[in-house]
């Protein structure tokens, strides 16, 4: 559905970045000239960005039914 999320930098910069729909968070998202700066270069690389997935915590029942509904549903 796409989301929304706050990250730091190396420079220190505070990034909003849209998660696109259907992105698939074992992969690495990549944004474009904010990684580290090249040795001798005022040029910057790629930053790469890796999720870590935690597993929910408990869950009541409801949340759990609702789960179960929304998965019939998935994928589209």
């Amino acid at each position: 559905m796409g989301n929304k999320i706050e990250i730091k930098t190396i420079g220190g910069n505070t990034l909003h970045l849209d998660i696109p729909p259907n992105f698939n968070l074992n992969e690495e998202l990549i944004i474009p000239r904010e990684g580290m700066s090249a040795l001798g270069s005022a040029s910057r690389g790629d930053l790469y960005v890796k999720f870590i997935i935690k597993q929910l915590p408990k869950l009541s029942e409801e949340a759990k039914a609702l789960l179960r509904k929304l998965k019939k549903e998935w994928p589209p």
